[in-house]
């Protein structure tokens, strides 16, 4: 019995000559590529016998485009075979990872194997399994926020705990709560932009952060691979253009606005938007005009209107959305009553509106001449009558 208790033990150490030796996993941040103090050291424990050969295979995510995700995986693994002394190396970039399941944590990593030039189990511990080496620092990890309209915000995990308490998030991403917050989508100039979202973030305090938390903002059908750029919040109610585009990601075949956010305040996706087109309001019955403000959903866009002719006009830049525009009018009666229409579709007042040429958006108007001479034209614009049985009067009294 004993012999044969031996020469089992002598197969099996000859077996582990041939085989694989061990396997360690290294996890990495978005976009790292460089080892940690932590991971190296994880490294250095390789080293406990002479090593023959390894394999070094390298990880992305499933973020961002696949070409530099590919660059990517193939800088972790030559950076991380690079730390190892051995001359027979085979380093691999595998780009995205395969497997679907898993979390994004777990698809940014590098595997290597190892094999040694003799075995590192000894006789006496023959029959124990060794299991890879994994080591998964806490702080690599996220944590995901979903809002009710599908955005996701990703924060470093031992940093949201510290903030958690004082963790603020808004989004406007339709005419009504733009409306309601009293934005507008207006330049320092006063200019029109068109805008795929805006947000409100805050943190404990104003200072600004090294490690970005990432917002994915679901991209609006109508603006669907339209370029945007960044813009922030000025004290004038006014948005300021930082230059820096907005990269487009898609995830489960959606596409998302890739914010990076590293202070806190009002961001905003926009694009300028000149347009001469213009929308005419009349009001009747000697109303007059305290305040008027036009949005529509699609692009998103909000604007205050020019009051003109003894307030009893507005005008709005008209710049043909997808879809109806909202019309918020705030006025007073000749006996001090206020009037108020509350966000409502200026296309269900049809039976009193007055379109005297159509809205062409697509050309612009054809040039005419008198002999010699220009005759100056108007781009096309709609123009509404409104009456004072279209209002709700408020109680209150001038």
């Amino acid at each position: 019995m004993t012999k044969i208790i031996l020469i089992h033990i002598f197969l099996h150490l000859s077996l582990v000559n041939f085989g694989q030796d061990t396997t360690v996993t290294i996890y990495f941040k978005s976009g790292q590529s460089q080892l940690t103090s932590i991971q190296q050291k994880t490294i250095d424990k390789l080293h406990t016998k002479h090593v023959a050969k390894i394999t070094v295979d390298g990880y992305a995510d499933t973020v961002g485009k696949a070409s530099f995700n590919k660059k990517l995986s193939y800088k972790r693994a030559l950076t991380t075979a690079k730390t190892i002394k051995t001359e027979n190396k085979n380093i691999t970039g595998k780009g995205e990872s395969k497997d679907k399941r898993a979390s994004l944590n777990a698809m940014r990593k590098v595997v290597v194997n190892v094999w040694y030039d003799k075995p590192i189990i000894e006789t006496k511990t023959i029959e124990e399994k060794k299991e890879p080496i994994v080591f998964v620092d806490p702080c690599m990890d996220d944590t995901t926020i979903f809002s009710e309209a599908g955005t996701m915000i990703k924060i470093n995990k031992c940093y949201y705990k510290k903030i958690k308490h004082c963790f603020k998030y808004k989004e406007y991403l339709d005419a009504r709560s733009v409306q309601q917050s009293g934005l507008r989508t207006i330049d320092e100039k006063g200019n029109p932009i068109e805008s795929g979202g805006m947000i409100d973030i805050s943190f404990c305090s104003d200072t600004c952060i090294k490690t970005p938390i990432i917002i994915f903002l679901p991209v609006p059908v109508c603006l669907s691979q339209q370029p945007m750029t960044l813009w922030t919040f000025t004290r004038n109610n006014t948005w300021r253009n930082s230059s820096n585009k907005i990269e487009i990601v898609k995830i489960n075949g959606k596409e998302f606005y890739k914010l990076m956010i590293y202070c806190p305040g009002r961001i905003n996706c926009d694009r300028p938007k000149p347009n001469k087109r213009k929308i005419k309001v009349k009001l009747k019955n000697g109303l007059k005009i305290k305040s008027a403000t036009l949005s529509y959903n699609c692009p998103l866009y909000s604007v205050n209107g020019k009051i003109k002719k003894k307030k009893k006009v507005v005008t709005f830049p008209y710049n043909c959305p997808k879809d109806d525009p909202l019309i918020k009018l705030k006025v007073y009666s000749k006996n001090g009553d206020t009037l108020i229409i509350d966000n409502k579709n200026i296309n269900q007042y049809k039976r009193k509106q007055k379109i005297r040429s159509a809205c062409n958006c697509d050309k612009k108007p054809k040039e005419k001449f008198l002999g010699v001479f220009k005759i100056r034209q108007k781009y096309l614009y709609k123009k509404y009558k409104i009456y004072k049985k279209d209002f709700d009067i408020s109680n209150n009294k001038k």
